[in-house]
């Protein structure tokens, strides 16, 4: 089994798809502290700076720059997945992204933040039409027997694609002369991207069907599609809700680190790399232990909990806080570090098992397509999360207390998961019939057992 991480349909597809995800988080972290510094430098004609004053919001605009774009395109990436030669589509995309890196690159380099948003939503684009190829692709590379460790392997490296990007970004804007040395970076790492993706095997498709450009509509049918499967749409809801917590902490954050804890830039990347760490290493600790639990939603509900919890400590917490002379990155700024770190990693092991449900429910024949209406849901409650930061802001609402809003917001969900639950069980008595969880449909495998079949 271990020779599978040398062979061609292995490293070709993880290069191409991991170096892309490091590229992406290096780009968008450093757009927000760029957007998010000139806004406080207060010069409307300073490099990267944006008119109206919405650099201030630069985590909620490089969000929805990006997310937005899956919103649009999803409907349209899961037909193509089902219709084109899929190895195909991966090197075509690929090369796509080092044309649009090329782009954004240029941006920077030249300091134009509307730009630079613009190339983020061109990228967006980009993974809106790669995600649902590459995950229909692994089960035309991989036996049943494999996937399991390459689905688990290909996460661990993503989460190390991610938050290295992230760190990456960060650091080098803060540099002098690094938003060149960011620029020359975006450009590498596109161009080895491409370079694997050249070395994807063959994987072919009987695509038959015809390609329907009126998006709303097919979006309206790809989500039809996927309640007509059984035990797909609460999962790919739940995915939603994750992806919508995620994005509205992420685009919160940089206005409470500089408004309540009265920090810079530098102190913004960590608090930016540790939310980004601890989902990581919540999706992994998950996978790891999920197995163990015959009721996925209770594992789920769980996770929701914790994490409700995490939020209302971190809203306590923060009303009065001071980060200590020593610095962010003290010792004895450990209990907020790990505050913030548990916040991200309940979320993280809260979307675990609803990936596992909806991969492992998906029927090939529609897998992309149903992908790609996930993409849309969480593409749509993203960019929703991200927007609405925006007029809790101008209401002169403290940023920290959105924490407290995450908190109901999950103690919500908790609440309708136990509601629902117990209302089909007491059906299920009723008739004496097996019916599935409202949430996660009981599914009783590991996190990624087969998570592609």
């Amino acid at each position: 089994m271990s020779s599978l991480f040398l062979e061609r349909r292995f490293w070709a597809l993880c290069g191409a798809q991991n170096l892309g995800a490091f590229a992406d988080n290096a780009l968008r972290q450093a757009t927000i502290l760029a957007i998010f510094g000139a806004a406080a430098a207060g010069y409307g004609t300073a490099d990267f700076s944006m008119p109206w004053g919405w650099g201030n919001y630069a985590g909620s605009i490089v969000s929805m720059g990006f997310t937005i774009s899956i919103l649009i395109f999803s409907p349209l990436s899961g037909q193509i997945a089902d219709l084109v030669d899929r190895d195909i589509l991966v090197r075509k995309l690929k090369f796509i992204e080092l044309a649009l890196m090329s782009y954004a690159a240029l941006c920077f380099a030249i300091g134009n933040g509307p730009q630079l948003l613009f190339a983020l939503f061109l990228m967006g684009t980009q993974s809106a039409f790669f995600s649902p190829v590459r995950t229909s692709l692994m089960p035309q590379y991989y036996r049943k027997e494999e996937l399991t460790l390459a689905n688990g392997v290909f996460n661990a490296v993503l989460f190390v694609a991610i938050v290295s990007g992230l760190g990456i970004g960060g650091a080098l804007i803060q540099l002098e002369g690094g938003r060149i040395m960011i620029s020359g970076l975006l450009v590498v790492v596109a161009a080895l991207g491409a370079l694997f993706a050249t070395q994807c095997p063959p994987a072919k498709v009987d695509g038959k069907e015809r390609l329907d450009l009126n998006l709303p509509v097919v979006g309206v049918r790809l989500f039809a599609l996927a309640r007509r499967q059984s035990g797909v749409l609460y999962p790919m809801l739940g995915i939603g809700w994750f992806w919508m917590m995620n994005a509205a902490s992420l685009a919160i954050l940089p206005n409470v680190v500089r408004d309540n804890l009265e920090a810079g830039l530098g102190t913004i990347n960590l608090c930016l790399a540790i939310s980004a760490l601890g989902a990581g290493l919540g999706s992994l600790v998950a996978g790891i232990i999920f197995g163990r639990f015959r009721d996925s939603l209770n594992f789920a509900g769980w996770a929701a909990g914790a994490n409700a919890i995490a939020w209302l400590i971190a809203w306590a917490v923060l009303g009065d806080y001071r980060i200590p002379e020593s610095g962010f990155a003290s010792f004895a700024n450990a209990p907020l570090i790990l505050i913030l770190l548990a916040a991200a990693m309940t979320n993280g092991m809260f979307v675990v098992p609803l990936m596992a449900a909806l991969q492992s429910r998906a029927p090939n024949d529609v897998r992309a397509k149903i992908m790609g209406a996930s993409n849309m849901t969480n593409g749509g409650l993203a960019t929703l999360a991200a927007l609405a930061i925006i007029p809790f802001l101008w209401t002169g609402l403290s940023p920290h207390h959105v924490f407290l809003i995450f908190a109901a917001m999950q103690a919500g969900l908790l609440f309708f998961m136990w509601k629902r639950k117990a209302a089909i069980r007491e059906a299920a008595m009723g008739e004496n019939e097996d019916l599935p969880n409202p949430l996660t449909e009981d599914i009783i495998t590991p996190a990624f057992s087969e998570s592609s079949k």
